[in-house]
């Protein structure tokens, strides 16, 4: 029989089942005294009719709903769990399967009772004897037996495929609340991700280098002995980074399925890198992503702050970490790079010390910076060993580097059979371990483009990296010093990493005048800040926002290529004779940036928009784009704090103009709110508000488009924390009760967690009201604030509590 469905199959049966039922009954109706047979051989025929049918209706029903679920089905347990539901019965028309054995034997039968007979011989004679009808009756009911067994044995397999699917479901439901989870929990720690450096280092890493670390009794012992705390050190340029990506790598690499790896990199180039605070919130999401049994730790602390309102402390942030980490029955590895380029060490040498009094016998802990007093003083209690790189330890790395670059770099190898040699010994010999001074002689000398000048430049190769900055600098052509004292200002102090396109923008901005902005000294080619400031800066990729359709957009960046040229450049090194034109005070570049940041913003006011954006998609597309009106808006304020200016310097008179401008301050706290995507939040999403705006950003500013936001310059310098600026208004008669979305000036700063502003605004005689507008109603009732009611007692609480840190 030709394979059918388990319909159709049925279906062929039912009928050649009613003609034997309809031939049985007309022999029986002909006989006065029929056989006992032919009753009980027609009673077994309807009991598989009966049988039939309702397998028939079974199947129909299935394949209905197959039809309407299935491709549900197939998203979530794939295809190879619906192609059958019944396989016992619908094998499907097999010579051995119940379906098939049934029709057959019917067919048999039909066939002898209806042969060549016509209706009156029939009449006249039954063709079966009582021992063969006997026979037909028990292999009816044996079919019977078989294909009941079957539907039971389908039933079972189909409940069992059924309790399975239920569990792949279920499975599927608990992985993806498990992944919205971590996502919830990631966001709200705002945790750096360390992928980027680490990415970094490995492109840079030749390979092989790096094995003599991997293969060394210290590195050995760190990896086995419980409890165990390694620290790397060497001098500025030796390659400790890539070092240090190796050994990432390598236990990522290992095969160790039961292990956790953690990492983190201090980077002076990106300001929330430089964070104990963010060093822990990295190393916290690392864990309870790999490990899922911990994410209710992090989950605890989530509510424990109402339920992500505000940031965990770095003490709580500690105590859950301890508790991840007991929990935790593999290994745990965390690798911290770069100690010495943490901006708060009190903080992450303080924390280092807690984490090793915990005594956890699976956790191992591998840093390295440089060899500085104040991180030896403290490590030299903690470690359990110690390695110092030394010139004989990494000159193996070095010669591979150096091979590597004359065979495959496009200029370098290209050059006549014999230089590569002289190349190669000049280099390494000289390198003294410097990893970072090597690189800059390959880049210088990839720059020379004769023979002669190449040799006579190898015979005087600079003996320190200081010595080599110096060259660099004093080589830059005079028309592009201001360029590259402007590029390289804002690549020292800059607080998120700049795309190229917008230091492009930052070389057109004219300091003194009216004008602010100059076209025509636009860079036509954002690249060619890489050439100005040659072995100086390099590029990177930035990240930028993800867009609906999951397309993650990247601009091109640029920043300094070692923290050893932001060293040199602040430093008190840089002597006369060699680039004190470039001796960069760390204050001076954020007035510097300050000044480019407002006068840019200033012709952006003036001209740089002949229409506004007004909506959200136009503000969209400004942050598309490395435009720097974005980073202006967001980082002003910033840079204005940690210039420390004296309150008579004219930079405030040109920060009073652009904030007396209102339509100007409108769309600079618009983009600034952009930045953060807050075009995305509804206005009654309070939760998510109150929660930023209690972190001190200015998220009042929600709906870009909408007009109805008004926010006078004090509130907004008075949230920003700007005390100078908030005492020159006051001066020039502004209201010091006027109100925004958050309620007063003295409420705005109150919840921005500036001191001196909430003292100088309550000894300028700011009312204590609660003046709150729209959906910070929710946010004010929520703070501890507003249980004050009369102005002593406001005085007195603002006090107290930053005196207790409650609100810093």
């Amino acid at each position: 029989m030709d394979p059918l469905s388990i319909t159709a199959s049925a279906i062929a049966i039912i009928q050649v089942t009613t003609d034997l039922i309809n031939g049985a009954r007309i022999y029986y109706k002909s006989f006065k005294k029929s056989p006992k047979e032919i009753t009980e051989l027609v009673h077994e025929l309807e009991s598989l009719d009966i049988l039939l049918k309702s397998l028939r209706h079974t199947s129909q029903r299935e394949d209905e709903r197959q039809k309407q679920q299935m491709d549900q089905l197939v998203r979530i347990v794939g295809p190879e769990q619906t192609a059958s539901r019944l396989p016992m019965i619908q094998k499907p028309m097999e010579a051995d399967a119940p379906l098939s054995l049934c029709y057959n034997e019917m067919l048999v039968f039909k066939t002898k009772l209806t042969k060549d007979q016509s209706r009156a011989q029939r009449s006249l004679k039954w063709p079966f004897e009582k021992d063969e009808i006997k026979a037909v009756i028990r292999r009816l009911r044996n079919l019977k037996s078989l294909l009941d067994t079957a539907i039971a044995s389908d039933h079972l397999a189909l409940s069992i495929d059924l309790r399975g699917n239920v569990v792949d479901i279920v499975n599927s439901l608990h992985v993806t609340a498990n992944k919205d989870l971590i996502q919830r929990l990631s966001s709200w720690f705002s945790a750096p991700n360390p992928s980027s450096n680490l990415n970094t280092a490995q492109t840079k890493r030749q390979q092989d280098t790096g094995i003599w670390l991997l293969k060394s009794p210290s590195f050995l012992s760190w990896e086995a002995t419980p409890h165990s705390f390694l620290w790397m050190h060497g001098k500025a340029g030796w390659g400790k980074t890539i070092l240090s990506s190796t050994v990432v790598r390598s236990l990522l690499d290992a095969g160790k399925s039961d292990g956790t790896v953690a990492c983190f990199y201090f980077d002076f180039q990106t300001h929330e890198k430089q964070l104990f605070q963010k060093n822990l919130n990295s190393i916290v999401v690392q864990l309870f992503s790999q490990n899922p049994q911990v994410s209710t730790i992090v989950e605890e602390l989530y509510n424990a702050y109402n339920g992500g309102r505000s940031r965990p402390t770095i003490q709580d942030t500690c105590v859950a970490l301890r508790r991840m980490i007991n929990k935790i029955t593999a290994s745990v590895y965390m690798v911290v790079d770069a100690l010495d380029e943490c901006q708060d060490r009190r903080a992450l040498l303080g924390g280092l010390k807690d984490i090793r009094s915990w005594n956890q016998g699976n956790l191992h802990i591998f840093v390295t910076s440089r060899r500085e007093t104040e991180i030896e003083n403290v490590l030299c209690t903690l470690t359990t060993d110690t390695m110092f790189l030394e010139e004989s330890v990494v000159d193996g790395d070095t010669l591979t580097y150096v091979r590597y670059q004359l065979q495959h770099d496009a200029k370098l190898s290209k050059l006549s059979e014999e230089i590569p040699d002289e190349i190669e010994i000049a280099v390494v010999n000289g390198s003294n371990g410097m990893f970072r001074w090597v690189v800059c002689q390959l880049d210088a000398i990839r720059g020379s483009m004769k023979l002669g000048l190449l040799r006579k430049a190898l015979r005087i190769l600079p003996k320190t990296l200081d010595e080599t900055y110096a060259r660099i600098l004093n080589s830059i052509p005079e028309e592009h010093v201001e360029d590259a004292r402007r590029i390289l200002s804002c690549l020292i102090c800059a607080f998120r990493p700049l795309a190229i396109g917008k230091i492009a923008e930052i070389v057109a901005i004219v300091i003194e005048g009216e004008h602010y902005y100059d076209m025509e000294s636009r860079l036509q080619e954002p690249r060619d800040n890489l050439t100005i400031c040659s072995g100086l800066v390099s590029s990177t990729k930035i990240p930028g926002k993800t867009r609906p359709d999951g397309e993650n957009i990247c601009f091109k960046g640029l920043r300094l290529a070692h923290f050893s040229v932001k060293e040199y450049l602040t430093s008190d090194r840089t002597a006369p004779a060699q680039g004190s034109r470039f001796a960069l005070d760390e204050c001076y570049t954020h007035e510097l940036v300050a000044k480019l940041c407002i006068n840019f913003l200033l012709w952006w006011g003036q001209e740089g928009f002949r229409r506004y954006p007004q909506t959200r998609h136009e503000y969209h597309q400004i942050l598309d784009r490395p435009f720097f009106a974005l980073y202006a808006a967001s980082f002003w304020s910033n840079h204005l704090q940690t210039a420390l200016l004296d309150h008579s310097t004219a930079l405030y008179g040109e920060c009073l103009k652009m904030l007396t401008r209102p339509l100007l301050l409108r769309h600079i706290i618009r983009l600034r709110g952009a930045r953060y995507a807050l075009g995305e939040i509804e206005e009654h999403h309070s939760e998510i508000l109150f929660s930023l705006f209690s972190a001190g950003t200015t998220v009042h500013v929600l709906d870009v488009a909408t007009d109805a936001v008004s926010v006078s310059p004090l509130y907004y310098v008075s949230l920003l924390g700007l005390d100078e600026l908030v005492l020159k208004l006051l001066a020039a008669d502004e209201d010091i009760n006027s109100a925004g979305p958050g309620g007063t000036c003295l409420a705005a700063t109150t919840f921005s967690g500036h001191k001196k502003v909430v003292r100088l605004l309550l000894d300028k005689g700011a009312e204590v009201v609660r003046c709150i507008q729209g959906s910070f109603d929710y946010c004010w009732t929520q703070a501890p604030i507003s249980t004050q009611a009369d102005t002593g007692t406001l005085r007195r609480f603002c006090i107290e509590q930053f005196a207790t840190g409650t609100f810093k």
